[in-house]
This record gives structure tokens, sequence and C-alpha cells, in this order.
């Protein structure tokens, strides 16, 4: 198996949940690949609390607090500057790995130089086409610059950049769809646990980040990854 280095990049409000879900990830490796994480949050005092964690190889930055998730995860893609082989997964709070995940990944990236869609539990996986999203971004670092860092546009603020994501990654020709495959799920857990204070700001976008989807929809390939 190629060594290969994986990078988290996870945006968060909520450091005990941070923890919680990253100790998973890590207690479900089977090859220990060494992982870095960048966090990105939005006050001092959650950047205070994940650091007193003090997590192995974990850098916390500090973004505006008044912008969204995909600000904050654009924010890391950008100033990141890795071997074009690297692993980037943008892991949020609500995902769960099952055991094994970093070897599935890593021997899919054998031959293979893209993005990985993942099965996050939910999504039909034989449905191959049309209005998919990918949910948990999975690419190589070489593939991150092909679509200029972004993963999740900032022109979102939290819904619809996934369905976006999934048409850019498809557009670009380096969509892998690795969902009918192993019974490996990454289990989105949102609907599972208490709606607090974020999730109700959340949804306050739903109506703006819809209809930018369906404008950007008009856009070109280019246009949209300007």
């Amino acid at each position: 198996m190629v060594n290969k280095q994986i990078y988290f990049l996870w945006a968060t409000v909520r450091p005990d949940m941070f923890l919680e879900t990253y100790k998973i990830w890590i207690n479900n490796q089977i090859v220990n690949t060494e992982i870095i994480t960048m966090v990105a949050v939005a006050t001092k005092e959650q950047k205070d609390k994940i650091d007193s964690f003090n997590l192995n190889r974990c850098f916390v930055t500090l973004v505006d607090k008044q912008v969204g998730y995909n600000y904050a995860i654009t924010q890391l893609t950008k100033i990141l500057n890795v071997n074009d082989n690297d692993i980037i997964i943008t892991v949020t709070d609500d995902f769960q790995a099952p055991l094994g995940w970093d070897r599935f990944i890593l021997e899919k990236y054998e031959n293979f130089d893209g993005a990985l869609f993942l099965d996050d539990g939910y999504q039909d996986v034989n449905v191959k086409k049309g209005e998919l999203c990918i949910t948990l971004g999975c690419l190589t670092f070489s593939a991150l610059k092909k679509v200029n860092r972004f993963v999740f546009h900032p022109a979102y603020n939290h819904y619809f950049s996934d369905n976006e994501c999934y048409h850019n990654f498809e557009e670009m020709g380096i969509l892998l769809d690795t969902r009918d495959v192993d019974n490996m799920k990454f289990s989105h857990k949102k609907g599972t646990r208490e709606k607090d204070e974020y999730d109700k700001r959340y949804m306050t976008w739903w109506k703006e980040d819809k209809d930018t989807y369906y404008n950007r929809c008009k856009l070109s390939l280019k246009e949209r990854l300007e």
C-alpha cells in the first residue's frame, strides 16, 4: 500500500462533539496512518477548548464568526500546501467513520488520483446521476487544485454546496463512486441528535442557499470555480 499523508479539514462550532467524533475516526483506523487535523472555529473560546484537548498534530484556526461552514472550510483549503498525492477529507462533527476506513480509502488511491464518492448511508447507492451530493469530501491535493481549492463553494452559507460539489467533480471527470462496494458507510448522524442553536441559525439560510444553487446551475464549470 502506497504511503500517503491524510489531512482532516474540519470546521466546527461544537468542540465537545468534535472531540467525540475525532476519537471515532482515530480509533477506527487499522493502518494507523498519521493524521494531520486542521480545524476552523468561530470563537476564541472554541479554539482554546480544542487546544486544551492536546490532540496529536491538530492545528486550530480562528475564522470570522459571522460566516458559514463553507467559508470556514475554504479558509483551510486556501492555506493548504501539501504533496499532490496526499489525501484531504472534509470531516464534520456529524460524520462517523466505519472500522477500517483508512485502509478502504488508501486502497482506492493505489491507482487513482481524484475524488471519492463515499457512502453517507442515506443516498441511494444505485442512483448514479441526477441530484446527488458529496456530503463528505475526499480527494487528493492534486484534485483539490484542479477545482481551484473549492470543495464546498463559499458562495453558499451551508446548504446545497454539496450538490454543486457533485456536479463539479463529475464534470471535471475526477469522481470515483465507491458507494456500492465493501459496505463502507460513513454514517451521517445529523438527523439523530437534537437541534441546537447553530442548526436553527443554519436553517435561516436554506432558501438563500437554494436560490444560489439554482442560479449557479446556470453557470459554466469554469465560472463556478472562480
